[in-house]
């Protein structure tokens, strides 16, 4: 059981920080993971890389 909580972490945890505007290397540093798993874990879940300069009313 542990291991599917960790699974479901993986993705719920980077989903929620990127649906909030957080850019990869902001969602690496956080989960402590490297900017490339955080870039693998975005493209697997069909998101697209947030850019600092945007914000959600010009999207």
């Amino acid at each position: 059981m542990a291991g599917f909580a960790a699974i479901k972490w993986a993705r719920e945890v980077p989903t929620l920080l990127h649906n909030l505007g957080w850019t990869d290397p902001q969602i690496a540093a956080h989960c402590r993971m490297t900017t490339y798993t955080t870039g693998r874990i975005r493209e697997r879940l069909k998101l697209r890389p947030n850019d600092p300069t945007e914000t959600k009313e010009n999207r």
